[in-house]
């Protein structure tokens, strides 16, 4: 049986499965390990059990954007649906593909998400060519191949008025008012806070580029940007003085991110509301308005969160046909 014949069957799983045992055990522990990959197995089909999202929305639209590929697409559908069923502000979902979404995929992801705006790999890559040209910005194209630079480029280029970009590894539980509020006339950048520093570069190299002492803990999980008031040029210097020190680092945008807040007066939502890396009794019964399942907290997003999530909202859709019954 061919390669293409075995990754249809998902089998290319249970290869992913061992290695990251092998990987997880030692920081993890043999159970929690174990349960972490036991859920992303479960993950798979995680969206595929949602019912179609129907619900009324009011006020202007408010978009927000979203990063996915064939890795994460389930994850997004999840952000987006408890983004939606946690506010009645009319926000309109638009999705860049990375490249590696297909017509099922999206047909599977609309099925869920009607509302879903789908942005194609030539549609942005034509608005970045005319907007930020390689020739100009020969760093941050280098950047976005090989690490998160998109979540910048992509969605910020071109952008106008507050615009904002949310992670995938997501969950909302309560009516995102700080968003909401931002989305509607925000006068300042905004970001998530870290559980830690997450910048891939040394912070000696950072504070002799930017000029001042770096900014704490900012995560991109959360990030707006006012639409014009992006320097990128600045950017661009910036990119090229960390790579031609350091090289290119996973992290970069979380990075340049920092540098630019350090700047602009950049504001941090919430940290109890907005929260990043739940503990498991928080995860297990949430009290903030979001949870961000970074590590440590990934194994209980795929254990606990998300399937508790999925559960409730298919007998959300079964009471709701008791009910019209």
């Amino acid at each position: 049986m061919d390669r293409r014949r075995l990754r249809g069957f998902g089998l290319w799983k249970l290869r992913h499965v061992a290695r990251a045992l092998r990987m997880d055990v030692p920081k993890l522990g043999l159970t929690t390990a174990f349960h972490q990959q036991l859920g992303w197995l479960r993950y798979w089909k995680a969206a595929d059990q949602l019912p179609p999202y129907v619900g009324s929305r009011s006020g202007s639209p408010l978009l927000i954007y979203w990063l996915t590929g064939q890795y994460h697409w389930p994850m997004t559908c999840c952000c987006v649906y408890s983004l939606l069923r946690s506010t009645s502000a009319n926000i309109q979902p638009v999705v860049f593909d990375d490249g590696t979404l297909d017509q099922r995929v999206r047909d599977r992801m609309a099925r869920v998400l009607p509302q879903l705006q789908f942005a194609g790999t030539a549609e942005t890559e034509a608005r970045l060519e005319e907007l930020l040209p390689e020739c100009r910005y020969p760093t941050l194209h280098a950047l976005r191949r090989t690490t998160l630079v998109r979540k910048l480029t992509d969605t910020f280029a071109g952008c106008k008025g507050p615009t904002l970009f949310l992670d995938s590894d997501i969950l909302f539980f309560r009516e995102p008012t700080f968003l909401i509020d931002w989305l509607q006339g925000g006068r300042c950048p905004i970001y998530m806070t870290d559980y830690q520093n997450s910048y891939g570069y040394s912070p000696a190299l950072l504070v002799s580029i930017l000029g001042r002492i770096m900014p704490r803990r900012v995560n991109t999980g959360i990030l707006g940007y006012l639409g014009g008031s992006i320097d990128w040029s600045r950017f661009e210097y910036w990119a090229k003085k960390l790579c031609d020190a350091e090289g290119p680092a996973y992290f970069a945008e979380q990075a340049l991110s920092a540098m630019y807040m350090a700047e602009h007066g950049g504001q941090a939502a919430p940290s109890s509301d907005y929260l990043i890396a739940p503990e498991f009794p928080e995860i297990h019964a949430p009290t903030a308005v979001m949870h961000h399942y970074v590590a440590p907290s990934r194994a209980w997003y795929y254990s606990d969160a998300l399937p508790r999530f999925v559960r409730q909202m298919s007998s959300r859709r079964k009471t709701i046909g008791k009910t019209n019954s």
